[in-house]
């Protein structure tokens, strides 16, 4: 059963983007939705409590972690993930109906949809390639401008959104290319929290600090191991405003353990760890 129409739901970016798409799928269309510009102005609604939950796009395959969005959960620890969903990414090239190949001279999308049709563009060295605030918009810019030398490297679903036409279908540079986003709430949101709870769980992030010595990454590391717990995923990243000091981020695979038996064992690994933010435990949804 889908959450009541109740539910806000918030997204970074604008209709029509990857990250909407996101959301629909894991929410449905039965809940409202707002949409933001920035990623730590959808942190802040969540933590708010103005809107429920949020979608956030966290890694996508070709590129890696988002660290723009990543980085917040550092910021805004009253919160974490409840969920995920991993969609293919495709790109198209998206301009006004006069439009065509040969007329395009501008091009805007979001960087790392730029980054992702790189081979591409470069068969079209002659475009000024514009970075632009999210895909969508760069689409709906477009459509506005009514210009025939402008286009937009945006999900072909926007064409249609905005009375655009197609130039060029699946221009991203590898065919699998997806991006995992992540649903996100606040720990004591009963309503989203129980629509995405379940008994096992198969997946989790955590970040976490050892002490400055030998060894105490991999004796955090062995714990895990002892427990049946792999790691995906391992990177570091700064601590913000102490120079030269690293906190290290875990992605969990957690083999569709029992809740009850997991909480416990992340629990104890604070004893094994200078600092522990457990990020979230859940069950991981298939690509889709």
């Amino acid at each position: 059963m889908k959450p009541s129409h109740q539910i806000k739901v918030a997204y970074q970016g604008s209709e029509g983007s990857f990250s909407h798409t996101a959301l629909l799928r894991c929410f449905g269309n039965k809940v409202k939705v707002e949409a933001l510009a920035q990623f730590e102005d959808v942190f802040r609604s969540v933590d708010s409590a103005s809107v429920d939950a949020a979608v956030l796009p966290i890694e996508n395959s070709l590129i890696g972690t988002i660290y723009r969005c990543f980085d917040n959960f550092k910021k805004f620890t009253d919160l974490h993930i409840v969920s995920d969903i991993s969609i293919q990414i495709e790109h198209a090239l998206i301009a006004t109906k006069d439009a065509s190949l040969s007329s395009i001279r501008f091009v805007y999308s979001q960087l790392p949809g730029l980054e992702q049709c790189h081979i591409f563009l470069e068969q079209h060295a002659s475009w000024q390639i514009i970075p632009y605030k999210d895909t969508a918009a760069a689409a709906h810019h477009v459509a506005t401008s009514s210009r025939s030398d402008y286009a937009a490297i945006a999900n072909r679903g926007v064409a249609h959104l905005y009375n655009l036409k197609i130039l060029a279908d699946n221009i991203e540079d590898n065919d699998n290319n997806f991006t995992r986003f992540v649903v996100i709430t606040q720990k004591d949101n009963v309503m989203v929290n129980t629509y995405f709870e379940s008994s096992h769980i198969n997946a989790g992030y955590i970040l976490f600090t050892t002490e400055d010595k030998p060894g105490a990454l991999l004796a955090t590391l062995q714990y895990l191991a002892h427990h049946n717990i792999n790691l995906h995923k391992i990177e570091s990243r700064p601590i913000i405003g102490r120079p030269w000091e690293y906190q290290f981020v875990a992605e969990l695979d957690c083999k569709e353990a029992r809740r009850d038996e997991i909480f416990a064992v992340i629990k104890k690994l604070q004893n094994h760890v200078h600092t522990l933010q457990v990020l979230g435990l859940y069950n991981r949804a298939q690509a889709g």
